[in-house]
């Protein structure tokens, strides 16, 4: 055997220990060049993160002026798409609320499981409340479903928050372990968007193609038999308990959607039995297929549709809320 390499008995060479830590060294390196990049330049990645990023702004806006009446929007991109602030502003002060501002969180994807942490992480007290939170989605949005560990580590949940989480949300080694990592580690959630990134430049229309595989599957899936929904209403109850202890005036909002959808009696009564208010926009009066511009969102015209319906269903019940 070579001397270069190792000894006559075995022993391996200082030369190949010292090429090793060279190796292992380099690897570090790169790593924390990495995950400093990223932290500096994470809002670049998509306006999805930015928007995520900026929560703690528009946590301080909330109450910053006196004689205000703040709303907040926990929502997703179906409530980006599907509210005008303006004109809900206009309706609101139409209805005797006086110096509306319309503060939005509405993550791409944005479901219970990331409201429910988010609000505790982003706008729980002690921070200043606003007069009205408004929990809008559609479809499986309330739904108990499956979290996404990575995503809730680094957007979502809070760092007095991470051990909860990991044991109520996550029941699996190999997810908590990547819990962990995520909430440590920008560069290691970032993963999943750096890729996307990449292959928008590759492919501009993978996503969408993407997508539509996803939709088929999970409606031949269906047509089959094997899926199942997770509609429990767990993580919404929670969070409605805890805008309750916050004494939040709370509504939950069922948007429409291009296919309908059913919301059960039990789901609407734990609503309400939490102390929050129902309204239910899944049938618009006016609004047609023709207004969606996709499955999910509404267009400019929808969104006024839609607005002046949730101002209709909201002015017979915001003198309950006015300060």
């Amino acid at each position: 055997m070579s001397s270069s390499i190792s000894s006559s008995d075995g022993a391996v060479h200082p030369r190949s220990l010292r090429n090793e830590w060279k190796v292992v060294l380099s690897l570090v390196v790169a790593f924390m060049v990495t995950e400093v990049g990223l932290r500096l330049f994470e809002r670049n990645l998509s306006v999805d993160i930015a928007h995520i990023r900026c929560a703690p702004v528009v946590a301080t806006q909330i109450g910053e002026h006196e004689g205000t009446f703040d709303v907040l929007v926990l929502g997703n991109s179906s409530a980006r798409a599907g509210i005008a602030p303006e004109l809900l502003k206009k309706k609101l002060e139409q209805a005797g609320c006086q110096g509306v501002v319309v503060h939005f969180f509405y993550p791409d994807g944005g479901n219970i499981g990331a409201w429910r942490w988010a609000w505790r992480r982003y706008f729980a007290p002690p921070l200043k409340q606003p007069n009205m939170i408004m929990i809008c989605g559609s479809k499986s949005h309330f739904d108990d479903a499956k979290v996404d560990p990575v995503n809730s580590a680094n957007y979502f949940v809070a760092a007095r928050d991470m051990g909860s989480f990991a044991l109520q949300e996550i029941h699996s080694t190999e997810g908590r372990i990547e819990f962990f990592l995520a909430g440590i580690s920008v560069s290691y959630a970032s993963r999943p968007r750096v890729q996307r990134r990449f292959m928008d430049m590759i492919m501009p229309f993978n996503r969408q193609v993407l997508f539509e595989m996803a939709e088929t599957a999970t409606r031949k899936a269906a047509a089959d038999g094997r899926i199942r929904r997770d509609d429990g209403s767990n993580r919404l109850i929670a969070l409605l308990d805890d805008l309750r202890v916050a004494q939040n005036s709370t509504f939950v909002v069922a948007l429409p959607s291009f296919e309908s959808y059913e919301v059960s009696d039990t789901r609407i009564s734990a609503i309400q039995n939490a102390g929050a208010h129902w309204i239910d926009l899944r049938a618009v009066a006016g609004l047609h297929r023709e207004h969606f511009y996709d499955k999910a969102h509404v267009n400019h015209e929808g969104a006024v549709k839609v607005t002046a319906a949730l101002a209709d269903a909201l002015s017979n019940k915001v003198t309950k809320v006015l300060p």
